[in-house]
């Protein structure tokens, strides 16, 4: 019986074909964003049905229900659904549960919400400071982290729960999404902004169609990034079908 032997300069080419393949793989670019560290982030999970279960169901043994269950998640993602619970939820064993929730998913994550100034700088104003567990600085701390990608500083938190409590959602989150800060990580001008709101808020990437629009929008408004940011969320306010931001 003939036997065949395979060529070595076939089997060699083989092995680093293989070899080339998953170098390919491994080294595979991140799928690209606006922010600085070039990955998108997780999809805030915007249709959980407990974050659904927990804003609209009219029984509030089944809201609270819900939010003892987000709690357990240990899902930072959930506090601005609690936080809202907390703040608007007509019945007060809700409005409980869900606080005792958002403190759940602190102690499992093992961070402080705010750390006081070092050697004792700006003390003043360190003491004027809102409470830890205030679900207005839940919710404020909880968008510091997802849209500047950093802890509040006293005087910034103060600022915004002052916006928080003397308006609305709309009007503290625009003033954020409008500020400096959150244009310089989004590339320093219209267009990446505009297409950071829609990373940030809806959790997708903007058609050109779209981003040309609110471009034209801003435009209009003479640059103004709160403004057009109001209008913005206005719009999401829809597509999200009433869940937080």
């Amino acid at each position: 019986m003939s036997t065949y032997t395979i060529p070595g300069r076939f089997v060699i080419r083989c092995l680093v074909a293989v070899v080339a393949l998953s170098l390919t793989n491994a080294t595979a670019p991140a799928q690209w964003s606006w922010r600085s560290n070039n990955q998108l982030p997780a999809p805030r999970p915007v249709d959980n049905p407990l974050t659904i279960q927990l804003l609209s169901h009219h029984d509030w043994k089944d809201r609270a229900r819900a939010a003892d269950q987000l709690g357990a998640t240990g899902d930072s993602s959930a506090i601005p659904a609690l936080s809202r619970a907390v703040r608007m939820d007509p019945n007060p064993r809700v409005r409980q549960q869900a606080a005792q929730a958002i403190q759940m998913i602190r102690n499992q994550s093992g961070k402080l919400i705010l750390q006081p100034p070092p050697n004792n700088l700006w003390s003043a104003r360190w003491q004027q400071s809102p409470l830890q567990g205030d679900p207005g600085v839940e919710l404020v701390t909880n968008w510091y982290q997802r849209f500047l990608n950093r802890a509040p500083d006293a005087e910034g938190l103060n600022f915004f729960i002052n916006l928080l409590n003397n308006g609305s959602e709309e009007d503290a989150l625009a003033a954020m999404l409008g500020s400096a800060e959150y244009l310089k990580l989004h590339g320093n001008n219209r267009g990446t902004f505009i297409q950071g709101l829609y990373s940030d808020i809806l959790h997708r990437q903007g058609k050109l169609q779209e981003i040309r629009g609110w471009e034209e929008q801003l435009v209009n408004f003479g640059d103004d990034r709160q403004r057009l940011a109001e209008e913005f969320l206005r719009a999401a306010h829809t597509e999200l079908n009433g869940l937080p931001w």
